[in-house]
């Protein structure tokens, strides 16, 4: 048994109540269970995150897929190599320089549509156990914090916006 510190009432304090503490760890524990499905394709779960959200639209700037994942976009750019190199997304050069359009290949939906049964596996693993309740309050919390703590609108209405415009011309 260690011995504690003066310290230890504080430390003990912050660690049950720093959000951003609890929901790593959480993110952590669950980032796991989500893997170990996802492992037999040979996916990570930000992969697997990154192909569903690819498959909803044509394309994505990397700044507006970085917005609406939350990742600064060197983090979004390491994780996509990856799906790149294996031919899961395509990344194409926009009209000036600085722009890169990102989009998902026929051989990312197939990978995707083999994934998301599993996928619904891990998810009934972890949603099984809570009550209908507590997983609505759990989602609309997180929604809650996500737009708190990046003081933004809806990052996917700005592809939206582009999406329709460029169909206008």
């Amino acid at each position: 048994m260690p011995n504690f510190s003066p310290r230890f009432s504080q430390a003990s304090t912050i660690g049950k109540e720093c959000v951003c503490f609890n929901i790593r760890k959480t993110s952590r524990a669950l980032t796991k269970v989500y893997e170990a499905h996802l492992h037999p394709l040979g996916l990570k779960a930000t992969q697997f995150n990154l192909l569903n959200i690819l498959s909803a639209v044509e394309s994505f700037t990397v700044n507006e897929l970085a917005d609406f994942t939350v990742m600064d976009r060197t983090s979004l750019t390491r994780a996509l190599k990856p799906l790149e190199r294996d031919g899961l997304v395509a990344i194409q050069p926009g009209q000036d320089r600085r722009t890169r359009f990102i989009s998902i290949t026929s051989a990312g939906i197939d990978l995707l549509d083999r994934a998301i049964p599993l996928w619904k596996q891990a998810q009934s693993q972890i949603r099984d156990q809570i009550s209908d309740q507590d997983w609505h309050d759990t989602q609309r919390v997180l929604f809650q914090m996500i737009g708190l703590a990046t003081k933004s609108t809806d990052p996917l209405q700005k592809v939206l916006s582009r999406s329709a415009a460029s169909n206008d011309e």
